[in-house]
């Protein structure tokens, strides 16, 4: 639907419904991939981590509810196996999964899945090895 404004003596100005705007501004958006990526990741977290207590956290709960529907693995993963996971990702002991601790869960389940890195070598970087922006060995 196309809405003309203005007058004779101005150039008009056309007006769209609200979902061509919508797709317009993603077409136009400056975002690259990789940002985009990053800002997914952080909303599948916040999704998730909001539900209850720190926001800033998954509880077991969370994390078992986050990878059963965000990774299709309904049924196949029972609790022994999400507190495993759990267990394995909580370098700090206080029985939550930080985003940074998320990440690590994702890059392993990327290297293990994804035929590119069929003849990779992993590189063990475990959560805590990043202090204040800066890579500590």
């Amino acid at each position: 639907m196309r809405v003309r404004v203005g007058s004779a003596s101005e150039h008009p100005l056309i007006l769209v419904s609200s979902f061509v705007q919508t797709l317009l501004a993603a077409m136009c958006s400056t975002a690259s991939q990789l940002e985009t990526a990053m800002d997914t990741l952080i909303k599948v977290f916040q999704c998730y981590s909001s539900r209850e207590g720190d926001r800033f956290k998954l509880n077991f709960v969370e994390l078992r509810s986050l990878l059963r529907v965000e990774l299709n693995l309904e049924g196949s993963w029972d609790s022994g196996y999400v507190e495993m996971i759990m267990a394995d990702l909580d370098k700090n002991n206080d029985c939550n999964v930080s985003f940074e601790e998320f990440v690590v869960l994702l890059t392993h389940l990327t290297v293990r899945s994804k035929p590119f890195f069929r003849d990779y070598k992993p590189v063990i970087i475990q959560c805590g090895q990043i202090r204040d922006g800066r890579f500590q060995m």
